[in-house]
């Protein structure tokens, strides 16, 4: 049995995430420098969300936070107007989505229709048309309800293929009020004693997904660096190291540097007596 984290989500719902090995960070790293957001989006969805239903946007954007945090860093390092790098907290991040209401959920009617919308469920859109499928929850017609989260993505099309012009005026009007209500979510907050500037983030667009790639990129180089050292100075397999996490590989690394420096420091004493 793997080791995993409970954790409480912003809708109220109680999950448990798995840890992050380096053998998948390492995939994460290869899509990020790839700049492939849907590729990225659909190994978070193979490593998380195909396992955990019904999660909305600000779900998967707070479980992925927080497997940033707790197996790669608890923080990120930003760089200021005079192009200094400082410290980030993503605790900070979470703490600004704790504060913020996501509650949109409504019921819409239309003659024949009655439709129960909400956030998106997708981290990545390729179109109008994906953000429509996204908000759809159920629709209802003439007494028989569609479930959409149990849908194939090609059965949603369908659906939607079926419906009235009507019906896309509520989702467009829907999608509308989403994105004025949250056109103030703060992700970084800005400092002028600092010199950061604010981060707002757009949730009916690719913004979410973008935010998450830039602060998953840690760079490959640094990965096969790191690689290196375990297999060619520590004596761990390759199996072995991708079977670690990164913060564990880090501080494994921090320690074997702490010894070398006073091995160093030890053998640089010796010589001057």
């Amino acid at each position: 049995m793997d080791f995993s984290v409970k954790i409480n989500l912003p809708s109220g719902k109680l999950v448990r995430i798995p840890e992050l090995k380096n053998k998948d960070y390492f995939t994460i790293l290869k899509f990020c420098e790839n700049e492939d957001l849907e590729g990225l989006c659909n190994f978070y969805n193979f490593y998380l969300f195909d396992k955990i239903h019904s999660l909305d946007i600000i779900d998967k954007f707070y479980i992925l936070l927080l497997v940033r945090m707790m197996y790669v860093d608890p923080e990120l390092v930003l760089e200021n107007e005079n192009k200094q790098n400082l410290n980030y907290s993503i605790q900070n991040i979470i703490d600004n989505i704790d504060n913020t209401e996501f509650d949109f959920n409504k019921i819409y009617r239309d003659d024949k229709y009655i439709l129960e919308l909400g956030l998106p469920d997708s981290l990545y859109f390729n179109s109008l048309n994906d953000i429509f499928l996204s908000i759809i929850k159920n629709i209802e017609i003439s007494d028989t309800k569609i479930n959409f989260s149990n849908l194939k993505e090609e059965e949603k099309e369908e659906v939607l293929s079926y419906i009235p012009n009507s019906v896309f005026s509520i989702l467009k009007k829907h999608i509308m009020v989403i994105s004025s209500d949250l056109s103030g979510f703060v992700v970084i907050n800005g400092s002028d004693e600092f010199g950061i500037k604010g981060v707002n983030l757009d949730i009916v667009s690719n913004g979410i997904i973008t935010f998450l790639m830039s602060i998953f990129s840690t760079g490959l180089t640094s990965f096969f660096e790191m690689m290196y050292i375990f297999t060619g100075k520590l004596g761990f397999t390759a199996h072995d190291f991708l079977d670690l996490t990164p913060l564990d590989s880090k501080v494994l690394f921090n320690i074997y540097k702490k010894e070398q420096s006073e091995r160093e420091e030890e053998l640089k004493n010796r010589e001057e007596v």
